[in-house]
């Protein structure tokens, strides 16, 4: 991370880059016995969905400022109706064996809080947004570990995204 987000929230533990994502939609524990009927689903979805190119729009926390958790940079521009239409698509896939979901809100995890307490808006509204579009061209399931020095991530499938864009 850039000096100035360490300096500005000093109270972030901030994730490796490498295991950077953008969560389409959060699964939970999946029998392996859904595990194909997911991996279809994926492939049908990424089909019909062409490449989407993003941008940061803001940051934010969850579950509050009050109260944070987790550090975030939030996602928007053009595209953002076809990664919303990408995200419902992921939603008609074996609902019944999933986690259930909040609102969605496209957001890249960024760092953990150590210790939740509140966190002045001068802190993170003095941050500079990032510039740089983020072009989305696949889908990956991912299965995640949890381990004391945070989550470890492996890609389980990935399809490339191969819809015709929409003029």
């Amino acid at each position: 991370m850039g000096k100035t987000w360490q300096k500005q929230l000093p109270m972030c533990r901030w994730l490796d880059p490498k295991g950077w994502h953008l969560t389409l939609h959060f699964l939970g524990h999946l029998d392996k016995t859904y595990l194909q009927e997911v991996i279809e689903g994926m492939n049908q979805v990424a089909d019909q969905t062409p490449p989407i190119t993003l941008r940061p729009t803001g940051w934010g926390v969850f579950p509050d400022f009050r109260h944070p958790r987790v550090f975030w940079l939030g996602w928007g521009g053009n595209d953002l109706q076809a990664l919303e239409r990408l995200h419902h698509g992921l939603l008609k896939l074996p609902a019944e064996k999933m986690a259930s979901h909040k609102s969605y809100r496209p957001h890249l995890t960024l760092g953990k809080i150590r210790k939740p307490a509140p966190i002045p808006k001068e802190s993170w509204q003095a941050l500079p947004l990032p510039q740089s579009p983020w072009p989305i061209t696949r889908i990956e399931l991912y299965q995640s570990t949890l381990t004391p020095q945070g989550a470890v991530y492996q890609i389980r499938h990935a399809t490339p995204l191969n819809g015709t864009p929409t003029p």
